[in-house]
């Protein structure tokens, strides 16, 4: 055995830190240096959404969150605010005009309009007659899934499909033939939820100056206390990928397209996503020389070390409110900062659903924003981590504003929420019956959220063992969400199987795979049915299927177990077969030869 001396310096004298540097630097560059907002990994995550429509927040392996702004309850409530607005200070126009923008699935909208319409009947009021709803959104793909969806069948008439920029909103809708004859044209009503994340937004660190930094700071003011410095990315390929396994394109191609000057070029880098990974750095800017920058500098040096500034929301906001008539408000529902978060400590981060990039709103500066532009800002009591509601406009009426905060407050989402929690919190105990009684109570409360009905319908199929009730309670479901979510059809094939129907079962699961391709407890359901009809061929394309999706992992093992029962099948029925062959075989050689007969001498 040989032992080196401990003065032996294997590593050329270097630190371990720079042991570390030199191991990264061999990491191979797609794009240099660029503000986090111009990046290729902020560029490429805005895009996806183009790129996969609908199938972003149903289908992928890790998809978008979606049902937060999507049960039914946040739009009941905008409902509420925007008739009250309407009563309080009643519009002069015959049309009626509310926009949302970034529609994603459509089902806030349509939940908006249900609700709407209950109201004006209700009421007694034509509100909803006279209502034009502008369902926006960047990605036209986004659209055509809504309409192959009939998100709005029901609301033939009140529903105007646009895409839309929102950085560009005022200049899209000015341009729209339809909207041309409002002169000029304004908004009673504006709603953006999870959209204002995904506009351009730095984050901003204040670093002390000190007295030998003072003069390489890039500061147009010496005389300041701190240097602020912005975050930027450069974009790299991951380690160990190997391109030619994901990619036609070579390496040089693709540098080609990351820094191509034409977008479009750059976006279809979008499908290698996962490829790329990404090096920090934060580095000296001028606050000047972005929007609203040196109002982030003044307001976010006093809460910490860092703050995002939302620029582009900013930008939006404003010309959201330049478009809002008398009496009109701009709802804004998302996920983000409040005051006094260990984030203005410890430093923000962006955040990557499936392959999209958002970064949360800061919430303060959000406000500060609104009060340095003579805004109103209204804010709820609601305590829920990380999801923030504003109503932004100008001299909004009182009762408005009242109605906001009983509607979006505390008080209101506990009443709608306490009973769905005391069933998370049953859900591990044997109390079946405490459980059916925290469900009743929650749907009588709340009938019109479908995520909760999906809930009950699992819970009658499962832990009550009552099928039928089940069905009843899933296609109770499916009349408010037919077509975006396949465990609600997964539901009702599962309970039409218990019922012993099982050709409608193989429909619904079949339908569940038709919004979803790769949903594995349709795939895995299907699968079971054909094994038990003896279509063996149609059961193993099921389960390589779903073997082969990237969620497989959750349930391989069922694949695995399934796939097994198949190939016994098809060992027992080619054993059955070879058997047949051999007794007909046998028979045919237990007959002896036939025997000459001579007729004459008989």
């Amino acid at each position: 055995m040989r032992y080196f001396p401990l003065h032996d310096d294997r590593s050329g004298g270097r630190s371990p830190a720079e042991i570390m540097a030199a191991a990264n630097a061999s990491r191979v560059v797609i794009q240099d240096v660029r503000p986090f907002a111009e990046s290729l990994e902020w560029e490429l995550g805005q895009s996806f959404y183009s790129a996969r429509g609908s199938q972003a927040f149903i289908s992928d392996f890790d998809p978008v969150p979606y049902t937060v702004n999507n049960d039914g309850e946040a739009s009941y409530n905008a409902a509420e605010v925007v008739f009250a607005s309407l009563v309080a200070h009643p519009p002069e126009s015959p049309r009626i005009l509310v926009l949302e923008l970034g529609i994603g699935l459509g089902l806030f909208a349509r939940f908006f309009l249900d609700r709407f319409r209950q109201l004006c009947l209700e009421s007694g009021r034509d509100f909803y007659d006279r209502l034009w709803y502008i369902a926006a959104d960047a990605s036209e793909s986004m659209l055509v899934d809504a309409c192959r969806h009939g998100i709005f069948a029901d609301h033939a008439g009140h529903a105007l499909l646009r895409v839309i920029d929102a950085r560009r909103v005022g200049e899209d809708l000015a341009d729209d033939p339809l909207l041309a004859e409002f002169d000029p044209l304004s908004l009673r009503g504006v709603f953006c939820n999870y959209v204002l994340d995904c506009l351009p937004a730095h984050i901003l660190k204040f670093v002390q100056r000190s007295a030998a930094s003072a003069d390489s700071a890039g500061s147009t003011d010496q005389q300041a206390d701190v240097i602020v410095q912005s975050l930027h990315l450069q974009s790299c390929l991951a380690r160990h990928v190997r391109l030619e396994e994901h990619t036609p394109l070579s390496l040089a191609e693709i540098r080609q397209l990351a820094n191509s000057a034409d977008p479009a070029q750059r976006r279809r880098l979008t499908p290698l996503f996962d490829l790329f990974s990404v090096e920090y750095e934060f580095l000296p800017i001028d606050p000047a020389s972005i929007p609203f920058g040196e109002l982030a500098v003044a307001m976010g040096q006093s809460r910490g070390a860092y703050t995002v500034h939302n620029s582009g929301a900013m930008e939006v906001l404003f010309q959201l409110t330049q478009l809002l008539e008398p009496g009109g408000v701009v709802l804004v529902n998302d996920y983000g900062y409040g005051e006094n978060h260990p984030s203005f400590q410890r430093g923000f981060t962006y955040e990557t659903f499936s392959s999209s990039t958002a970064l949360g709103l800061n919430f303060p500066l959000l406000d500060d924003f609104c009060a340095c532009m003579e805004l109103e800002s209204h804010a709820t009591d609601r305590q829920m981590d990380q999801y923030y509601t504003r109503l932004i406009g100008r001299n909004i009426p009182p009762a408005v504003v009242t109605r906001f905060h009983e509607v979006f407050g505390q008080e209101r989402y506990r009443f709608a929420n306490e009973w769905i929690e005391r069933v998370d919190a049953l859900r591990t105990t044997q109390c079946a019956e405490a459980e059916a009684d925290a469900y009743f109570e929650c749907l009588r409360r709340t009938p019109h959220n479908w995520t909760y009905l999906h809930c009950a319908g699992g819970f009658l199929l499962k832990r009550q063992g009552n099928p039928q009730a089940a069905l009843a309670m899933a296609r109770q479901a499916l009349t408010l969400n037919p077509a975006c979510s396949s465990d609600l059809w997964d539901l009702v094939g599962e309970c039409l199987v218990a019922l012993g129907r099982k050709r409608e079962a193989r429909h619904a699961f079949e339908r569940a795979l038709r919004i979803n391709p790769s949903d594995l407890r349709g795939l895995y359901q299907s699968a079971k049915l054909d094994l038990e009809i003896g279509d063996y061929r149609a059961a193993l394309e099921r389960i390589a299927r779903g073997m082969a999706t990237k969620s497989s992992r959750e349930g391989l093992y069922d694949f695995i177990e399934l796939q097994g029962r198949v190939s016994d099948e098809l060992r027992s029925n080619w054993t059955k077969a070879d058997q047949r062959i051999e007794d007909r075989v046998g028979k045919t050689a237990r007959f002896e030869s036939p025997v000459h007969v001579d007729r004459k001498r008989t």
